[in-house]
């Protein structure tokens, strides 16, 4: 679940978070799996299948990218790089897009 950020000017970046990356796209497609049924005739369950398994491996990479680093051992917390790959790599953000409110969201879905 990886993409490139849409704003035009970080080519070649990829970002995890959540408003422009792997963790909204996850998030999407678990929505998508999960939708009523009566929304579209697309919906079949072979497509939910595929929507499922595309937000799991979502989340897996967007797991596979946290990080304890610098998190008080007491806090029991997780970090999750604003970028994948550069310098990106080792900066957090808290917000939505970038921080727990947006990580999270796939992962109560």
């Amino acid at each position: 679940a990886r993409g490139p950020d849409t704003d035009g000017t970080h080519a070649h970046d990829y970002y995890p978070t959540f408003c422009c990356g792997g963790a909204g796209v996850a998030y999407f497609l678990s929505e998508l799996a999960q939708a009523p049924a009566n929304l579209s005739a697309l919906l079949t369950p072979s497509r939910r299948a595929a929507f499922l398994d595309g937000a799991l491996r979502g989340g897996a990479h967007v797991m596979s990218l946290s990080t304890t680093a610098g998190v008080p051992h007491q806090a029991g917390g997780l970090l999750f790089p604003h970028e994948e790959e550069g310098p990106g790599r080792t900066q957090f953000f808290l917000g939505w897009c970038g921080g727990p409110p947006g990580w999270g969201r796939p992962f109560v879905s």
